[in-house]
């Protein structure tokens, strides 16, 4: 009698890019990595948060396996678990997170003790420890400014992820201590009306918006997994600026 076949945790398979790097899915990845790359040529991104309209859309996901597919570019990578109010990160690494990032703001830990390597090559977890009374002080305090330009110094890209943009200022905050932010948005999940709120609390902040992930489409491959396509604003926003001008004159 054959023996059943052990079924996957949700964490397991979230890692795509690790598990099944021949996917379709996996090369939408790498396609990611290559616009995020080419997107700030002059100026190359070192901080880079990833945020979303509403909860559920899969941004804890995205930023894993765009960790994953730059540590395997060669890139010393630091992955920061910075949604303080409902963190995930550790549990896709199965990680420890009694301490972590927010230990570190508070002086209580050094930043060698709390980042942890991870079973990627390349690729370094700082979780987020417990949580603080007031989120959004913490993350836009001088302290977490002061850190990231430290951790720059010792990685070439830092990952941050943060809570979705509906009812916390976290992200927002965050975003204006880095130097880009994009946006996950689950297909058929966070209403048009949301997802256009969300891009303008960014805007309106002046956070730097580099592209949006477009999540969870079923792209109806053999892989049997969902796609991940990353869209550039940049095309939309030079035609605005083109348009804006033109009626200037």
């Amino acid at each position: 009698m054959n023996k059943p076949k052990k079924k996957k945790s949700n964490h397991e398979t979230n890692l795509i890019v690790h598990e099944h790097s021949g996917s379709a899915t996996s090369e939408s990845f790498r396609a990611l990595r290559t616009g995020i790359q080419y997107s700030s040529l002059d100026k190359p991104i070192k901080t880079l948060v990833a945020t979303s309209a509403i909860p559920g859309e899969g941004k804890t996901t995205v930023l894993s396996n765009l960790g994953i597919v730059m540590a395997q570019a060669g890139k010393k990578v630091l992955l920061v678990e910075s949604d303080l109010r409902k963190s995930d990160l550790h549990c896709l690494f199965k990680l420890e997170s009694s301490a972590g990032l927010t230990n570190l703001l508070l002086d209580e830990y050094s930043a060698e003790e709390l980042i942890q390597p991870s079973f990627i090559p390349n690729l370094y977890l700082l979780v987020s420890g417990p949580t603080p009374p007031d989120c959004s002080a913490l993350l836009g305090s001088e302290k977490m400014k002061d850190l990231l330009e430290s951790l720059k110094e010792k990685f070439e890209l830092i990952l941050l992820d943060s809570p979705p943009l509906g009812g916390f200022t976290d992200a927002v905050v965050l975003a204006l201590q880095c130097d880009a932010v994009f946006l996950v948005v689950g297909s058929g999940d966070a209403p048009r009306n949301l997802v256009i709120q969300a891009k303008k609390r960014l805007e309106d902040a002046k956070a730097k918006i580099i592209g949006v992930v477009l999540n969870k489409v079923d792209i109806h491959r053999t892989d049997g997994y969902y796609g991940y396509y990353y869209y550039s604003y940049y095309y939309s926003q030079e035609k605005t600026r083109k348009k804006e001008k033109r009626q200037r004159t």
